[in-house]
């Protein structure tokens, strides 16, 4: 074959001929990808083209290792575009972005042009929104490839410890430590480090991926026993935080796993605590999922659509709240999710602008044939009470409110104070209010 010094002056004068019929601009992309043999060739045209009408323009990614040689080369760095010009970009690509997704393509993105462009068709495009990993996120092709060379390079033992970082969220090296087993340091996060891919500060102890995207990535190029064993240890690291914890199960449970759905229940009832109706109801799909009896199943996607119709369907991003109706109904469910199916459905026809008659009639018939004892303790009762309260004061009539004065009566062993005291004042709250301002301050 001919030697490496006739190739380039070969190609040196074809390309000097092209350029003087006309100006020759060579455009050469991803030159990471390209083999040694042509990269050096492409160096010394660009090294010989000063006085001749052409020119050569050659793009790398950051941090990718490539055979070009620098020397007398001129390098240019392109940075990510700054956030107007982000905002400005995706407005354009994507007018009809709910704001929600708009501002996780943003955060994901980075002002990454070619994220901003491919990442709203992904996140669209899946089925659910989640919250217990929020920057793990679909990718497209090209999106998987940005990191995907580099990622691929790195020993087993730290792919496995950046798909512990990756799901761990918090960046705390401690919790990375206890996994890895080591002290006092992390050796195996070095090659990740020389990769450019994390960053690793000392002084906080705290790991950064580099792009939001590289988790992504990481999470996608690891089999389905890594990501099982990476959740694990995880859980195993976690007992001091109960709602991670409960995650990190869920999400290593294979197949119906009903210890892992009844923490779910937990973790949503303190995220509805915390107001967080987005989170309550994305715990109650994941645990309606794991749920190992239809009924389970069916109480579970029931509350979840009750809190979203609550919320006025704030939330619909993760499951439409009458989608997760017609899917608890088709379930089943026990006396509990029948509440709750009757708590969704009507907060759904009054945000629906609904007839308030028909809510109400719908409400009633659930809370009356349902098998709760009347038991004041009986969560599902006492939210379905508070939402008839709500019926009968925007329907303001006697025959609205007698039902809930009946259902209210039969509280074993007492209504809870709160409803106890909504029942005196709703109905007449010129005349009641004074009288309750006292129970209300021991309150």
């Amino acid at each position: 074959p001919p030697g490496e010094l006739l190739v380039c002056n070969a190609a040196l004068s074809l390309v000097v001929a092209v350029a003087e019929q006309n100006p020759l601009l060579i455009l050469i992309d991803d030159l990471q990808w390209i083999d040694r043999a042509s990269t050096v060739v492409f160096g010394f045209i660009a090294r010989r083209v000063a006085g001749h009408p052409i020119g050569l323009v050659m793009s790398c990614r950051t941090g990718a290792d490539c055979f070009i040689d620098r020397r007398g080369l001129t390098e240019q760095f392109v940075g990510p575009i700054d956030h107007a010009a982000s905002e400005q970009l995706v407005d354009h690509q994507f007018p009809h972005l709910s704001r929600r997704t708009r501002q996780r393509v943003l955060d994901l993105a980075r002002g990454n042009p070619l994220a901003l462009e491919e990442l709203p068709g992904t996140l669209t495009g899946s089925a659910t929104l989640t919250v217990d990993q929020p920057d793990v996120v679909p990718l497209s092709d090209r999106l998987h490839d940005m990191f995907a060379a580099r990622i691929a390079a790195l020993p087993d033992a730290t792919r496995r410890l950046l798909l512990v970082a990756a799901f761990d969220g918090g960046g705390d090296v401690r919790v990375l430590r206890d996994v890895a087993g080591e002290q006092p340091g992390l050796g195996d996060l070095a090659p990740a480090e020389r990769a450019q891919l994390v960053h690793v500060d000392d002084s906080a102890a705290r790991i950064t991926f580099r792009h939001p995207l590289i988790r992504s990535t990481i999470v996608a190029m690891s089999t389905h026993e890594e990501r099982r064993h990476a959740h694990l240890v995880l859980a195993d690291s976690l007992h001091g935080d109960p709602d991670r914890q409960a995650w990190h199960l869920a999400a290593a449970a294979v197949g119906p796993d009903e210890a892992a759905a009844v923490l779910l229940d937990r973790v949503a009832r303190r995220t509805m605590l915390r107001g967080d109706g987005l989170g309550a109801v994305s715990a109650l799909v994941r645990a309606a999922e794991l749920s190992t009896t239809t009924a389970g199943r069916g109480r579970r996607l029931a509350e979840a659509a009750y809190i979203g119709a609550e919320s006025g369907g704030n939330v619909s991003e993760i499951t439409d709240p009458e989608s997760l109706l017609a899917q608890a109904r088709r379930a089943g469910t026990d006396s509990s999710g029948s509440l709750h199916a009757a708590n969704a459905a009507t907060f759904l026809m009054l945000n629906a602008n609904g007839d308030i008659d028909t809510a109400h009639r719908l409400l009633v018939g659930a809370i009356e044939t349902a098998d709760h004892g009347y038991r004041a303790d009986d969560t599902a009762l006492i939210e379905a009470m508070h939402t008839l309260l709500l019926l009968s004061w925007y329907a303001c009539t006697p025959a609205h409110w007698e039902p809930f004065y009946r259902a209210f009566r039969k509280l074993t062993p007492e209504p809870p104070d709160i409803l106890a005291l909504a029942s005196k004042t709703f109905a007449d709250p010129l005349r009641a209010g004074a009288a309750a301002a006292p129970e209300l301050e021991r309150m």
